[in-house]
């Protein structure tokens, strides 16, 4: 038996409580821990694990990383990865032949068409033709109107004058028979870039781009040949 105090109501009573068998008692956990472990086998009783061999695994070697040489640039493009060899080069393409430009200066005549004649040479107005055989022409507003040819035949007279000296010049690309030259009379005047601004001739696209803006300006003030065009 055991006596175990209680309080009820204020008064301090004194109970006795029946003490159940040893063998009745419900274990500690500690004492349940420690039971377990007391039965556990020893090192000496624990069963063998099995033995696995692991294959090791394979290692690849990184060769030493070396950057590709730099393409070499020969005769404007890339020639590769390595660079050529003498012997591949190939030689420059030769120089153009500069050719003296080939002037003509003396007194001039007119000649046939729109050429002249300087020193016994025929040398036609480099980059200027005739009109159309229908076209009209005038040199003056009230007059009456005439074949260009023959309006420009008679105005480049009157520039070049009695005995008049010119000074001209044959662009390169031409052959030396019957070669047109730019012209320029004793003021300094071009003779083909007279004759096209007065509209008495047109440019000749075919050889040059020269007067091109002298014709655009006789078209627009209506000069020559543009005023019964």
């Amino acid at each position: 038996m055991r006596t175990l105090p209680v309080i009820v109501a204020g008064a301090l009573l004194a109970l006795d409580v029946p003490l159940l068998p040893a063998e009745a008692q419900a274990p500690s956990p500690a004492a349940t821990v420690l039971a377990d472990a007391a039965a556990a086998p020893t090192g000496e009783s624990l069963p063998q694990l099995p033995t696995v061999e692991v294959a090791p695994r394979p290692v690849h070697t990184v060769p030493g990383y070396e950057p590709p040489p730099a393409p070499v640039i020969f005769d404007g493009r890339a020639a590769g990865i390595a660079a050529p060899q003498l012997s591949e080069r190939r030689a420059p393409p030769p120089m153009p032949v500069q050719r003296p430009t080939q002037t003509i200066s003396g007194v001039a005549q007119l000649g046939e068409l729109l050429s002249l004649s300087v020193g016994g040479h025929s040398v036609p107005l480099f980059g200027v033709r005739l009109p159309a055989i229908g076209d009209r022409c005038s040199a003056e507003r009230r007059a009456a109107p005439r074949a260009c040819s023959e309006v420009a035949r008679a105005a480049l007279a009157t520039r070049l004058g009695a005995g008049g000296a010119v000074s001209c010049r044959i662009p390169p690309g031409q052959s030396n028979h019957r070669a047109a030259a730019i012209c320029l009379d004793s003021r300094g005047v071009d003779l083909g870039g007279f004759l096209v601004g007065e509209g008495f001739a047109l440019a000749d696209r075919t050889q040059s781009y020269d007067y091109v803006g002298a014709e655009g300006v006789a078209r627009s003030l209506r000069r020559g040949l543009w005023r019964f065009r």
